[in-house]
């Protein structure tokens, strides 16, 4: 048994799963085994073939399983804590796989919210709780790096991530950014223009697309 650095789902449907051989002649499909794993998924994470040498384990007149005797579930038997041990490293690598999904995602939105603040174009209120927003994404990313089942190396650049970004936000705070088109529009004009960039932002099902169209409107404005 070899371990392979391709995490996931085998594409090929003709390749993946564990299957059973009986005078090198597949028996059933490559699901025949699929029952045995934790999750019937993970028997498309894996490729294999079993042969079956046993005389007394008998493949039924359509080949598309066996007679099921005391012989074939003593197979069974002794091929379910295999199965076992790979649903188990299969799910450790699912997990792992979607807390570095997360973790971009958190970092993702981290930068997203950097950038809105140092546009200058919301309402106190939104900076703050645009602050709010990263310090909770800041710390999930924390909790991510401190999972014990990731590599030492990960939790390292996990780390380095991190404090990047609390650098960056140790450079924003107590520091005002305004945008330069706002700057010159009387007081009045200017917090309604905020106001109105904040709802934007607060309806967009996107901070790319917001930010995208807040930009424009400041250069319009310029």
């Amino acid at each position: 048994m070899l371990h392979h650095g391709y995490k996931g789902s085998v594409p090929d449907s003709n390749l993946k799963g564990l299957r059973l051989r009986s005078g090198n002649i597949q028996i059933g499909t490559n699901g025949i085994l699929e029952d045995l794993f934790i999750e019937t998924r993970f028997n498309s994470w894996c490729v294999g073939e079993i042969h079956v040498i046993d005389s007394r384990i008998i493949p039924n007149g359509r080949r598309d399983h066996y007679e099921q005797n005391v012989h074939y579930t003593n197979l069974i038997n002794q091929l379910s804590p295999i199965a076992r041990e790979i649903s188990n490293r299969c799910r450790t690598s699912s997990a792992k796989r979607n807390w570095l999904r997360q973790f971009e995602l958190q970092k993702a939105g981290v930068l997203e919210r950097i950038e809105i603040i140092r546009q200058g174009s919301v309402t106190p209120p939104q900076r703050k709780k645009l602050e709010i927003d990263i310090a909770l994404a800041l710390h999930t990313m924390g909790k991510i790096a401190d999972k014990t089942a990731l590599a030492t190396e990960v939790k390292t650049f996990l780390r380095r991530d991190i404090k990047k970004l609390e650098h960056r936000m140790v450079l924003l705070q107590g520091r005002k950014y305004g945008a330069k088109p706002l700057a010159a529009l009387p007081a009045s004009e200017r917090r309604a223009s905020e106001r109105i960039f904040s709802l934007i932002y607060e309806c967009s099902p996107s901070r790319v697309v917001a930010k995208s169209l807040v930009d424009k409107i400041l250069s319009k404005l310029f």
